[in-house]
C-alpha cells in the first residue's frame, strides 16, 4: 500500500494471539530489510527458530486467519453489549462515539459529570 516506501508497521503477536509468544514483526521498504537484519544480529536477540517457523506454519495454513475472524466477531459482540449498556445505564454521563472494530470505544464524559462517579 506505501507507494512511496517510507512507512514501516510494527507489531506484535501479543495481542491476536497470546502474549507469553513474545514475538513481534515489521513491514517495511524492501532496501530497508538488509539494513534492519544487519541492526538486530548486532542485538542478538531472536526469537527461537522453532517457534518462528511454528507460527510461520500457523500463518500459512491459514489457522491465523480464522482465529482473527473468531476475534473479531466475539469482539465485535462484546463492543455492541458493552455500546447498549453504556447506552442504557449511562446516556446521561457519556456520550460514546462510533467504533467499528477493535476493542477500543471512545467516550466523552458529558460537561459537569465526575468522573470516579461514572466509573
Amino acid at each position: 500500500m506505501d507507494r512511496t516506501g517510507r512507512v514501516i508497521y510494527v507489531g506484535t503477536f501479543a495481542k491476536l494471539l497470546l502474549p507469553a509468544l513474545r514475538l513481534g514483526f515489521m513491514v517495511l521498504p524492501i532496501d530497508l530489510a538488509g539494513r534492519t537484519v544487519n541492526a538486530l544480529s548486532t542485538t542478538g536477540q531472536f526469537a527461537p527458530l522453532l517457534l518462528q517457523a511454528a507460527l510461520a506454519d500457523f500463518i500459512t495454513e491459514g489457522h491465523m486467519s480464522r482465529h482473527l475472524k473468531r476475534k473479531r466477531r466475539i469482539y465485535a459482540q462484546r463492543r455492541q453489549l458493552f455500546r447498549e449498556i453504556v447506552s442504557e445505564r449511562l446516556r446521561d454521563e457519556i456520550t460514546l462515539f462510533p467504533a467499528e472494530a477493535g476493542i477500543q470505544v471512545v467516550g466523552y464524559l458529558k460537561a459537569g459529570i465526575d468522573d470516579i462517579k461514572v466509573s
